[in-house]
């Protein structure tokens, strides 16, 4: 009996910490969601100074190729590509783990597993971890200074495809404010 507890405790610690690592993926989803969306945060974020820091993704992609039109496009499709790949492997990993400790859980026995699962439910209650912020506004960065540079080299372009994309309209609008404040001089 003592030892199903331990192993229980164990269990129950390690679902508490794999789900709050878990529902952090959502947490990060939506945050970021809401942030691109929202106006008021991203004139605040976006400023030229922040444009104008040198973004190692930005510049290895761009280097060399000139006025490609679709040099962008795939600039901004291998970066979202890369982070949806980035978050899903640790996703399906925790994921994966959940599922054995749950498994584990279940031939403790099945209270064992309700327990497991009533942890779990209330580790999606863990607040979005100021980590996950900051690589969600990271990412909302890099997306901006594509669109910046993308702007600067191409704008009818840009505009253009800008008008298709329309989630990104709020983005790129920071963007060409952050761009007229930084030309009056900051005012």
């Amino acid at each position: 009996m003592l030892i199903h507890f331990a192993i229980e405790l164990a269990l129950g610690f390690a679902t508490f910490f794999g789900g709050a690592l878990f529902f952090q993926f959502g947490k990060r989803d939506r945050y970021m969601r809401r942030e691109v969306c929202h106006p008021a945060f991203l004139h605040a974020y976006v400023a030229p100074e922040l444009l104008d820091i040198p973004d190692p993704y930005v510049s290895s992609m761009s280097q060399g190729a000139g006025q490609n039109e679709l040099k962008w496009l795939l600039i901004l499709n291998s970066l979202l590509k890369a982070d949806e790949i980035s978050q899903r492997r640790p996703r399906m990993i925790i994921g994966l783990f959940l599922a054995g400790v749950l498994t584990g859980s279940y031939f403790l026995g099945v209270v064992y597993l309700f327990i497991n699962l009533a942890i779990l439910v209330s580790s999606a209650a863990v607040p979005i971890q100021q980590s996950t912020e900051k690589n969600a506004r990271d990412h909302v960065l890099t997306v901006a200074r594509i669109l910046d540079k993308w702007s600067a080299e191409n704008p009818s372009h840009c505009e253009e495809w800008i008008q298709q994309a329309k989630s990104l309209r709020p983005l790129y609008d920071a963007v060409k404010a952050a761009r007229a404040k930084a030309a009056h001089g900051g005012h």
